[in-house]
C-alpha cells in the first residue's frame, strides 16, 4: 500500500525515523493518553490507584502478604492473620501464571501498590501497542493502525475493569494473539506456530476469562472465514465454468502444528486453572454453602449476563453523554453492564466497513461476469500492477493485492482495503466472531410467555461452570469491531480527495474518546493515610484477635476493604476468611453483634476486641437508627473502650474489649443454610431449603444436656418441619404462610464430641425475588432461621 498521505502504509527501508519514528511518536501519545486517564495515580504510585474500593484491595493485600509472610513466621501459602484463630491457607502465585510470576519478580523491587500500578498503566499502553500493530499487519495502514490502538486502550470497557482486578485490565495480548494467528493462518511454518503459543501462552497465562474468550475466537473466526472463501469459490466458478473449483485439502503439517500449539498451551496453563478452582473446595471441618459471591449457577449466569442495549447506551460516566443513559435506563443498567458501551464511532465505522466490504464483492462478482477481470494493459501513465500467486480458493489471505492471476484496472481510486477474498474472508471472521460473542454474552435462557427457552450461553453450566459474568464476552465484541472500524478507517481515509485525512483522523480520534471517556472526573482511591480506627488496632498486642462489624462476607468483594489496611495495623481478625474455611464458618455463628450470645463465642475463640463501625454497619445492614442508638442495643460482655469520630469511611467507630466468660457451646450453620443477614429488627436471618444442619460444639469436654431455642418463620406454603439429632425427633411441628414460632427443645443431650442438629422441612420451597436471591446466594428457600439458643443445664 502506498506511504503517501502522511505516512500510510508500511514503508519501505529508509531513514531510521521514517521506520521507527512514526511508531515512537505514536506510543508516546499513547503513554501520555494512559497517565491522563489514570490521573493522579502516576504521581502517587505507591499510596493510591486508579479507580475505586474493590477487588484491587484484595490483590493488594494478597501481594503483601506474599512479600511480607516471613515477618510473621509464616508462608506465603498460609496466613494467619486472618480467619483467626484458625488463618486461611492461600493459593498464592498458582493461577494465571504469566501474570503471577511477572508479579513475583516485580515484587522484588517494589511494593505491592507500585507493582499493581505498574501493570495497570502498562495494560493501557500495551493494549494500544498491539492492537496498532495488528490492524498495521492487517490494512498496512498506520493511520488506522492509530485509530484502531486509540480506540482499544481507551475503550470503556477497559477503562472500567481497569478500576477493579488487574487481570481483567490485561487486555493487551489479545491483539497480538490474533495478529499471530493469521501469520499462522498465511504460512503454517514452525516458527509461526512457535509465535502462536507464546502469545497463546500470554492471554492464557493472564487470564482464564481470556483464554476461555480466544479458544472461541479462534473457532467461530475460522469457521466464519473458512465459510466465506468456500462460498466465494462456488461464486466465482458457478460464474465462470471453466474455472475449475478446488477441493478442501487436509495438511496434515498445518494441522500437527495447530495441534501442538494447542498441547502447549493447554499443558501450561490449564493445570494452573485447576489448581487454582480448588480454593472452593472443603478446606476445613465445617463444610458451610457458598457465600453469593461464589455460586455458580443459571441464575447468577443471568444477573452476570448482557442485554443488548447495554452495547450502545453510552457509559454514565462520560460527562458528555452519560445523562442520556441515566434519563433513559436510569437504574435498570448496573455499572458493569455499563461498562459494554462499544461507541457509536466504532459501530458506525464497523458499519461503513460492511457496506465496503459488500461493495467489494459485488464489483467482483459484475466484472467477473463482465469479463473485467481479463488481463488488460494498464491506462496510460499507471503501471501495471502484478498479483501474487493464488491459494486454493483463488485469494490470497490478507493480501493488498488484486485477485491472483490478473493485472486489473485502477477503478480511479486506492482504496483496496477489502480488494481480495482473503480480506473479506477475515472481515466475515471478525463478524462471526463478534455475533457469537454477542450472543453468548447474553442470559442462558429467555422468556417466551411462561415457558423457559434455553440460549447458547446455557452450554457453559456444563463446560465452563466457574464462569459467571457472561457479559465479559463484550470484549470480543469490541476487539472484532475495533479491528473492522479501523478497516473502516483505513478504507475512509484512503478515499479522500478535498478533506485534509489528518483533519479526519483526528476528528474520529476525538470523537471516540469524547464519547467513550470515564475522565474527568479523575478516578482515584488514595489509602495514603491510615484511618484512625486503623491506628488503634496497631496498638493491641500482637495476640489478640479482633472482630471488625460488619462482618463482611469473604473473599476480595467487601471484607477486602479491612484487609487492604490490616497491611498497616498488622494484627489478626476474624474477617476475610475465604470459602469452606473454619474461619468463615465462624464469622457466620457471630455475624450479628447483637445476639446475646456473640461475646462468649468470641471470648471462647480468643477473639478479644470487637471493632463497630456503626456508620458503615448502618449502611450495610440498612439499619434506621444512629450509631449511638444501635450501640445500646449490643449486649453485656462488651466493654467498651472508645469511640473514633472522623471524617472517612470508617467514620463513627467503636472499640470494645470483649468481657464476657467463655461460651461452653457454640452452634456452627451448616447445610444448605444460607450466610446470614441482620433485619431492621436486628434479628438475624438465615434461609434454608430443606436439610439445614446446626454443629453443637461441646467445649466442657464431658456429656452435658442442654435446652434449646431455634426462632423460625415460614417463607410461604404450608410446611412440617422437624428438629432431629441422633436420629430422634425432637420438635416438630407445622407452619402456614409467613408463621412464625420459636422451636424449643427443653432437654438435648450434648455428647463431649459434640451433636448435630438437623432442621427438616418438608414442603416446596419459595422461589426468591433476584434481590433476594442476590444477598443470600441461593434461589429458593422454604423457612427463615435466627440464631440457635443453648443454654446448659
Amino acid at each position: 500500500m502506498e506511504s503517501g498521505d502522511g505516512g500510510s502504509g508500511v514503508e519501505a527501508r529508509g531513514s531510521l525515523f521514517a521506520r521507527f519514528g512514526p511508531e515512537a511518536v505514536i506510543f508516546l501519545f499513547f503513554a501520555a493518553m494512559a497517565v491522563f486517564m489514570t490521573w493522579p495515580m502516576i504521581l502517587r504510585m505507591t499510596t493510591s490507584t486508579y479507580g475505586f474500593a474493590s477487588d484491587n484491595q484484595g490483590v493488594m493485600w494478597m501481594w503483601w502478604w506474599a512479600r511480607n509472610a516471613g515477618d510473621f513466621g509464616a508462608k506465603a501459602s498460609f496466613c494467619p492473620l486472618i480467619g483467626f484463630p484458625f488463618g486461611v491457607p492461600l493459593n498464592v502465585f498458582l493461577f494465571e501464571p504469566v501474570a503471577d510470576l511477572t508479579e513475583r519478580f516485580l515484587l522484588l523491587f517494589g511494593n505491592e501498590v507500585f507493582v499493581y500500578n505498574l501493570e495497570l498503566l502498562a495494560s493501557f499502553l500495551l493494549s494500544g501497542v498491539t492492537m496498532y500493530y495488528l490492524v498495521r499487519h492487517i490494512t498496512g495502514d498506520r493511520r488506522a493502525a492509530l485509530f484502531g490502538g486509540f480506540a482499544y486502550m481507551a475503550c470503556v470497557f477497559h477503562a472500567y475493569n481497569s478500576m477493579i482486578f488487574i487481570h481483567l485490565a490485561m487486555t493487551q495480548w489479545m491483539p497480538l494473539f490474533i495478529m499471530t494467528l493469521l501469520l499462522f493462518i498465511e504460512k503454517p511454518s514452525w516458527r509461526n506456530a512457535i509465535w502462536l503459543a507464546v502469545a497463546g501462552l500470554l492471554v492464557g497465562g493472564t487470564s482464564v476469562h481470556y483464554a476461555f474468550f480466544m479458544w472461541i475466537f479462534t473457532v467461530t473466526f475460522l469457521v466464519g472465514r473458512f465459510a466465506y472463501l468456500r462460498w466465494h469459490t462456488w461464486r466465482i466458478t458457478r460464474q465462470d465454468p471453466s474455472v475449475r473449483r478446488e477441493p478442501v485439502v487436509f495438511n496434515r503439517r498445518t494441522a500437527l502444528l495447530g495441534l501442538g500449539v494447542v498441547v502447549v498451551v493447554t499443558a501450561l496453563t490449564v493445570p494452573f486453572y485447576f489448581k487454582g478452582f480448588s480454593n472452593l473446595e472443603q478446606t476445613g471441618q465445617w463444610q458451610t454453602r457458598l457465600t453469593p459471591g461464589a455460586v455458580r449457577n443459571v441464575e447468577t449466569a443471568v444477573a452476570g449476563s448482557a442485554k443488548a442495549y447495554d452495547y450502545v447506551l453510552p457509559n454514565k460516566e462520560n460527562f458528555l453523554l452519560g445523562g442520556i443513559t441515566n434519563s433513559i435506563a436510569g437504574d435498570t443498567i448496573n455499572s458493569f453492564e455499563n461498562s459494554l458501551y462499544l461507541g457509536w464511532v466504532v459501530i458506525l465505522l464497523s458499519v461503513f466497513a460492511l457496506v465496503v466490504m459488500l461493495g467489494q464483492g459485488h464489483r467482483e462478482s459484475r466484472e467477473a461476469r463482465a469479463g473485467a477481470l481479463a488481463p488488460t494493459e494498464p491506462p496510460e501513465g499507471e503501471p501495471e500492477v502484478e498479483a501474487p500467486p493464488s491459494d486454493a480458493h483463488g485469494a490470497r489471505p490478507l493480501s493488498l493485492e488484486p485477485p491472483a492471476g490478473v493485472k486489473r484496472r485502477p477503478a480511479g481510486r486506492t482504496d483496496t482495503t477489502f480488494g481480495t477474498a482473503g480480506q473479506r474472508a477475515l472481515g466475515w471472521g471478525l463478524i462471526v466472531s463478534a455475533a457469537a460473542a454477542f450472543i453468548l454474552s447474553l442470559p442462558p435462557y429467555i422468556h417466551l410467555g411462561s415457558a423457559r427457552v434455553p440460549m447458547p450461553s446455557m452450554a457453559f453450566q456444563f463446560i465452563a461452570p466457574w464462569l459467571r459474568w457472561y457479559q465479559r464476552f463484550g470484549i470480543v465484541v469490541l476487539l472484532c469491531l475495533v479491528i473492522l472500524g479501523s478497516m473502516g478507517v483505513a478504507s475512509l481515509l484512503s478515499r479522500l480527495k478535498r478533506v485534509p485525512w489528518e483533519a479526519v483522523l483526528v476528528a474520529l480520534l476525538a470523537l471516540s474518546f469524547l464519547e467513550t471517556t470515564l475522565v474527568p472526573p479523575f478516578k482515584t482511591f488514595d489509602f495514603s493515610k491510615t484511618p484512625d480506627v486503623y491506628q488503634r488496632i496497631a496498638e493491641f498486642p500482637d495476640d489478640a484477635g479482633t472482630v471488625i462489624y460488619p462482618a463482611f462476607e469473604p473473599g476480595f468483594f467487601a471484607s477486602a476493604r479491612y484487609m487492604l489496611y490490616q497491611r498497616d495495623f498488622r494484627k489478626p481478625m476474624l474477617n476475610g476468611a475465604s470459602e469452606n474455611t473454619d474461619g468463615e464458618a465462624l464469622r457466620r455463628t457471630v455475624y450479628s453483634p447483637f445476639n446475646p450470645a456473640t461475646p462468649g463465642i468470641l471470648s471462647r475463640f480468643g477473639i478479644d476486641h470487637v471493632v463497630y463501625l456503626g456508620e458503615m454497619f448502618r449502611k450495610y445492614e440498612g439499619t434506621e437508627a444512629t450509631s449511638e442508638a444501635e450501640v445500646a442495643f449490643l449486649p453485656p460482655g462488651l466493654r467498651m473502650d472508645e469511640r473514633i469520630k472522623s471524617d472517612d469511611d470508617y467514620s463513627d467507630a467503636y472499640i470494645f474489649e470483649v468481657t464476657a466468660p467463655e461460651a461452653d457451646f457454640v452452634p456452627i450453620y451448616l447445610g444448605d443454610i444460607t450466610v446470614p443477614h441482620i433485619d431492621k429488627g436486628r434479628r438475624t436471618v438465615r434461609l434454608m431449603e430443606s436439610e439445614g444442619i446446626i454443629e453443637i460444639l461441646n467445649f466442657t469436654e464431658e456429656d452435658a444436656h442442654v435446652s434449646l431455642s431455634l426462632p423460625m418463620t415460614n417463607m410461604a406454603f404450608a410446611h412440617d418441619i422437624r428438629l432431629v439429632s441422633g436420629g430422634k425427633t425432637l420438635w416438630q411441628g407445622r407452619l402456614e404462610d409467613a408463621q412464625e414460632t420459636t422451636a424449643t427443645v427443653p432437654d438435648m443431650p450434648v455428647p463431649a464430641d459434640g451433636a448435630r442438629l438437623e432442621i427438616l422441612v418438608d414442603g416446596p420451597a419459595l422461589e426468591l425475588s433476584p434481590g433476594e436471591a442476590f444477598v443470600f446466594g441461593t434461589n429458593d428457600a422454604s423457612l427463615k432461621i435466627g440464631d440457635l439458643a443453648i443454654e446448659p443445664l
